[in-house]
């Protein structure tokens, strides 16, 4: 059974940003990534610094043999920060963007697609609309990654 591109794509998304770690030479620690969408409230403290991939849109371009996708995937993240103020919020949501960017940027084949915009932060939390997060030590964030592909009319 072959595998679609869609499943390789989010696989080898998954796997690029489970290598986040400072032992790797990034800001931050990536402890769980997951196919779903969590609330802050949701997450437990030690699986945090916790990323949430959810696959959004998609359009298509059809070419001849062949349909190019613009798919756009979220990146939902709820981070740990030990002493939590708006400007270590606003730190950690920073130095992630900077870890993301810097990884699928580096990373060989950028997901075997032909593009990978990264789109940038789309939404934060925490800090400033929820004290319950600051109190526990929470900043929470959404991303969105563009991704452009063809496939063949017969891939799947």
């Amino acid at each position: 059974m072959t595998v679609s591109k869609r499943s390789e794509i989010l696989e080898a998304l998954e796997d690029r940003l489970e290598a986040i770690t400072v032992a790797n030479g990034y800001r931050r620690t990536i402890v769980t990534v997951a196919h779903e969408a969590k609330d802050w409230a949701e997450v437990p403290t030690a699986a945090m610094d916790w990323l949430g991939i959810v696959p959004l849109t998609e359009t298509f371009t059809d070419q001849p043999g062949h349909v190019i996708s613009d798919w756009s995937i979220a990146v939902i993240a709820h981070l740990a920060v030990a002493t939590p103020t708006a400007e270590s919020i606003r730190d950690a949501i920073v130095d992630l963007a900077s870890d993301i960017r810097k990884k699928l940027y580096t990373a060989p084949s950028n997901l075997g697609v032909e593009h990978v915009h990264y789109v940038s932060l789309v939404s934060r939390d925490g800090a400033e609309s929820d004290p319950a997060a600051v109190a526990m030590g929470v900043a929470s964030c959404v991303f969105k990654l563009n991704v452009r592909f063809e496939e063949g009319l017969t891939d799947s």
